[in-house]
């Protein structure tokens, strides 16, 4: 069977765009996080409503690998007005980090209503563990936020009639379910934009 042109002049811009969001998952991390800096910190944590902060670094894998589900805990809890959570790069607010006694990445901290005493968090770095942990710190009942997807899976009688419809742009994404790399990827690709 012919490569149909479609599949020839969008396979590589495609396979490229995937490789880079594997690669970089922070270039697309959401924006639920409050990201403070040395001019915001005080304003924001300390002050009405608890705050949980992830001290982190850009390059850290670890802190890579926290930040989709960082981001589903964020989103979870948008509207509860009593919880902050936010985050604070190293790298670029030093001393920010130094004065909270940060030496590794990442490192989260609850600081309590009204207060710039932390205390640190210990627990597993998964969106429901930290969910947890929050609730009972600010004696919230918040669930985690069920993230909408547009991700179709794709079957042999289905691929012809979602692919090749004009009417639409499509992205597809070819995985191996034992592949590390497509592993990586997935928080990545089922995001809904």
């Amino acid at each position: 069977m012919a490569t149909p042109q479609i599949y020839r002049k969008t396979l590589l811009p495609v396979l490229l765009l995937l490789a880079a969001a594997a690669l970089y998952p922070a270039a697309a991390d959401g924006d639920e996080v409050l990201a403070l800096t040395e001019s915001t910190f005080e304003k924001e944590v300390g002050q009405d409503r608890g705050a949980l902060v992830e001290f982190y670094a850009p390059w850290c894998g670890h802190c890579k690998k926290l930040a989709p589900e960082y981001e589903k805990l964020a989103a979870s809890f948008k509207k509860a007005k009593s919880v902050l959570i936010a985050k604070v790069d190293c790298d670029e607010h030093k001393s920010v980090c130094s004065k909270y006694g940060v030496s590794g990445y990442p490192t989260i901290q609850w600081f309590p209503k009204g207060s710039l005493e932390p205390k640190k968090y210990e627990g597993q770095r998964t969106a429901e563990a930290l969910t947890e942990y929050v609730n009972s710190e600010a004696a919230t009942n918040v669930k985690i936020a069920a993230v909408p997807s547009s991700v179709v899976v794709l079957t042999e009688e289905t691929f012809d009639s979602v692919v090749l419809d004009e009417t639409k742009d499509v992205l597809v994404e070819f995985y191996a379910p034992w592949c590390g790399h497509c592993k990586s990827l997935a928080p990545v690709s089922c995001r809904s934009h």
